[in-house]
């Protein structure tokens, strides 16, 4: 049988290798390549005869030499034939939940976390999700069904949607959302603004909160430049629409494109703060291995920065025609406060009270 450890402590790690196992399996995200390598070799020196790598840490050939076994994307299928082990013909959806709490004496909201599809079919230069997950796929609804009415008879009254981009499969997201409004569940997606923007009448009729976006640039340069396949002026008519319904609004920004400046950041870091968002993820372009992206700076600018722990959208870790980075960590730091300010928390926990009471 398999014994699976959750985010281990080293105590934890070097316990379970007391009676080291024939296989171990190490998933981890690109930052924690580091700290993947020292728990291979010390498995190895322990007797583990075969280290296998899997998530998106895995999807990097500069340490595919390090494992007996790499694995990327959804791997069940994959897994199940390296250990000849049956593979069933459907994938059940786990629950998984998630507490909102607001700092006042009263019990936390529960929210269910629900997955309708896999992978992600556009291809914006800076994700690697495209070719990590491969061809995007829809999960079955007879499963999204079955986790529906776990999350109802638990109790719990609203929904988050955490595809790579909810609505990529019309037909699909449509039975999706009949089935939510059917359970008179609040739901809250992950999603394209182009696609928020299209079905947005429909979804806010069937009970939708708030979404996701990534809205990447105020800079159609540099969406351009992305291949994301939208404009500035999209995301700002989202940003509207839902601010006039009183929805909860979370963006995805990156700082540090080709063509940013300095004036231009701050420009764009004005126009932000004067929209109604509640929380802005505010990330450095990275460039992870496999994107068009990273072939691209590798070849014009160059990697300055080869330590993988630093590799956490945080840092500048290659050599940028117009920032340092501690100048463009400092303008990220300035824009984070400038956008995620207490009053900003103060009015999303009063949208939070508005729709949940």
């Amino acid at each position: 049988p398999a014994e699976i450890l959750e985010y281990p402590s080293w105590d934890d790690f070097v316990r379970a290798l007391e009676n080291p196992p024939h296989i171990l399996g190490i998933s981890f995200h690109i930052n924690e390549t580091n700290l993947a390598l020292i728990m291979a070799d010390y498995a190895r020196r322990k007797g583990v005869k075969e280290i296998w790598a899997g998530n998106f840490g895995a999807f990097n050939k500069k340490i595919n030499d390090s494992f007996d076994r790499v694995f990327t994307g959804w791997s069940e299928a994959s897994v199940a034939l390296a250990l000849g082990a049956p593979m069933s013909s459907h994938i059940r959806h786990p629950e998984i939940y998630a507490s909102v709490g607001t700092g006042l004496p009263i019990p936390p909201l529960i929210v269910g976390t629900l997955f309708t599809s896999r992978g992600c079919p556009h291809t914006c230069n800076f994700c690697q999700t495209p070719d990590f997950y491969g061809r995007s796929q829809p999960m079955p609804l007879e499963e999204i069904k079955i986790i529906l009415k776990k999350y109802k008879e638990k109790g719990v009254h609203s929904i988050n949607i955490l595809d790579e981009n909810f609505g990529t499969f019309h037909k699909h997201s449509r039975d999706v959302v009949d089935m939510l409004q059917r359970l008179d569940f609040r739901w809250v997606a992950l999603t394209r603004v182009n696609t928020l923007l299209k079905n947005f009448d429909v979804w806010r009729d069937s009970g939708l909160f708030g979404a996701h976006l990534g809205i990447e640039s105020l800079s159609n340069k540099s969406l351009e430049s992305a291949s994301k396949r939208t404009d500035q002026s999209e995301s700002i008519r989202a940003l509207e629409l839902l601010s006039r319904h009183n929805m909860f609004v979370q963006i995805f920004y990156i700082l540090g494109f080709e063509t940013d400046t300095i004036p231009s950041i701050k420009s764009d870091i004005d126009r932000l703060s004067k929209l109604d968002i509640d929380v802005a993820q505010l990330q450095i372009l990275t460039p992870y291995p496999n994107t068009a992206d990273t072939e691209k700076i590798i070849t014009k600018y160059s990697i300055t920065i080869e330590d993988h722990s630093l590799y956490n959208s945080r840092n500048l870790v290659w050599n940028h025609p117009n920032f340092s980075a501690k100048n463009l960590e400092e303008i990220r730091q300035q824009s984070d406060r400038r956008i995620n300010t207490p009053a900003r928390m103060r009015r999303t926990l009063a949208k939070f009270l508005l729709y949940y009471g």
